[in-house]
């Protein structure tokens, strides 16, 4: 379920496509009983969706994994320390209650 939530976008911009050019490779003007409708129907959503899958696994993961960084990869900077008060010359902890 998660791969087909990963390839639903992929198979958003494909399944137009396929069924309009499965209606036209099949025929405009053909007719079908029911059975084989459903089986033609099926047919042109499987082929959607390995479209959509080959275009998720070779085209948008590959761009994803290599134009993205992950956060848990980017180093952070080191901070400079600043200097602090001199707690020695009788200054007042503010922390101490």
């Amino acid at each position: 379920m998660v791969f087909l939530g990963d390839v639903s976008f992929a198979f958003y911009i494909c399944h137009w496509l396929v069924i309009d050019y499965g209606h036209k490779l099949i025929g405009a003007e053909s007719t079908f009983a029911t059975p084989l409708a459903l089986l033609v129907l099926a047919g042109l959503f499987a082929a959607a969706v390995a479209i959509a899958s080959g275009m998720f696994l070779f085209m948008e993961k590959p761009i994803m994994d290599n134009f993205s960084v992950a956060k848990r990869h980017r180093r952070l900077a080191a901070v400079p320390s600043t200097p602090t008060a001199d707690r020695s010359a009788g200054a007042p902890d503010r922390l101490a209650g």
